[in-house]
């Protein structure tokens, strides 16, 4: 692996440490490729980023502060699988810096880990499905098995990879030796619409065989969608269904989901449900930290659209061309953003009179897809819209 390939997995970091400290992250990833690579550079992004938010240095950290880190982790809603891979990279990680004489001793030697009852789509991925799914990938060195090589890398809270331009960093130095064997230049996923579902591996025996992989699509699917960040925007009376199905289905598929309202203080559904946490205010967040918008309905967009705020962010994610799903009277949240005019929508009934009036194709069916506008009529088609959402993200749904 060259200096440049490994500076631009380590710009995902962006480490902020001394030069002992950015040589030992940059030797143990130039030991990687593919896959393997992004998840630990993902796994080493999130704990350089959580000592430097707490002025630890990386080489002064203790194993408390690891179990911390991990404990964070737990409370923050990540499966025992996942922690428990975050810890297995931390640990790879100080030993390498051990072995380089770069530390004296690994702090993650003994770290605790959280105990694994079992492994199931709703928590991680288990390291021989990934294995099997991605088998096309390439043949394992002689002694070396492919679920070995894939490292456990568990997608399931993937944060998107995309960075800004690679910082500069120093190669690593001269006397840092590769810590593994050299991984055969691993196949490219192609996206999820175009996985083919039969695939040629090669045997071990040398020969090709066709090996059916019914559920390679949705493994390719789901990692692309536990990459993907929405932004749902609500406020008090929303409707509770509207808000709670797209909530929890695009958390099902490993989608990180953001709540924006008005202010800070907890929303309540206009059919009692509630509270509902937000996350951030409507003037904290930004298009171009987001893939995707969603708007349920209810009383909560006539409030919203009352908002400044709201408007200028419902046409920043329509001139970035980035996915607008939404439902019911949330067509009065475009309407006002003034970006339906010639736009081909639907809605419930009760307001279709106000989007033709802005200009729109309003047609009655149960989803509609004009662009990257996604709108939908009532309740009854949360399920349909909630797969054009999906497929919109890069996805596939399966449901």
């Amino acid at each position: 692996m060259t200096a440049t390939s490994t500076s631009t997995a380590l710009a995902t970091i962006q480490p902020a440490f001394t030069g002992a400290e950015r040589l030992a992250l940059a030797g143990f990833l130039a030991g990687y490729r593919g896959l393997t690579r992004e998840a630990y550079t993902l796994d080493l992004r999130q704990f350089t980023g959580w000592c430097q938010a707490r002025s630890l240095p990386l080489f002064s950290v203790r194993r408390a502060d690891i179990e911390t880190f991990a404990r964070e982790l737990e409370a923050r809603g990540r499966a025992r699988a996942t922690v428990t891979r975050r810890l297995c990279t931390i640990a790879g990680f100080y030993k390498y810096a051990v072995e380089e004489e770069l530390l004296e001793h690994s702090p993650a030697a003994h770290v605790r880990r959280p105990r694994l009852d079992y492994e199931s789509h709703a928590t991680a991925l288990d390291r021989n499905e990934i294995a099997r799914s991605t088998a096309a990938t390439y043949d394992p060195p002689a002694g070396k098995s492919r679920s070995s090589e894939v490292c456990d890398t568990n997608t399931r809270h993937l944060a998107s990879l995309e960075s800004p331009a690679p910082a500069t960093l120093p190669p690593p130095a001269a006397h840092i030796r590769p810590h593994r064997h050299k991984i055969p230049e691993p196949l490219v996923l192609a996206p999820a619409a175009t996985v083919p579902a039969t695939v040629q591996v090669s045997g071990h025996a040398g020969h090709h065989q066709d090996q059916v992989m019914p559920y390679a699509r949705s493994i390719v699917a789901f990692m692309v969608l536990a990459q993907r960040r929405v932004l749902l925007l609500a406020a008090d009376d929303f409707e509770d269904m509207e808000l709670l199905y797209p909530l929890y289905r695009l958390a099902e598929e490993g989608v990180a989901v953001t709540v924006a309202g008005l202010d800070d203080h907890p929303l309540r559904g206009k059919k009692g449900y509630g509270p509902v946490t937000v996350d951030a205010t409507v003037d904290q967040v930004a298009a171009s930290a987001f893939d995707a918008l969603v708007i349920p309905g209810g009383y909560a967009p006539d409030k919203l659209r009352r908002s400044q705020a709201v408007l200028e962010l419902v046409r920043a994610f329509d001139e970035e061309r980035k996915p607008i799903a939404f439902i019911c009277h949330a067509g009065w949240v475009p309407i006002s953003a003034k970006i339906i005019k010639g736009r081909r929508a639907t809605s419930v009934a009760a307001i279709r009179d106000d989007m033709v009036n802005a200009g729109a194709d309003w047609v009655d069916q149960a989803t509609v897809v004009d662009g990257h506008l996604i709108s939908a009529r009532t309740p009854a088609d949360l399920g349909p819209w909630m797969k054009a959402l999906l497929q919109a993200l890069g996805g596939q749904s399966r449901g």
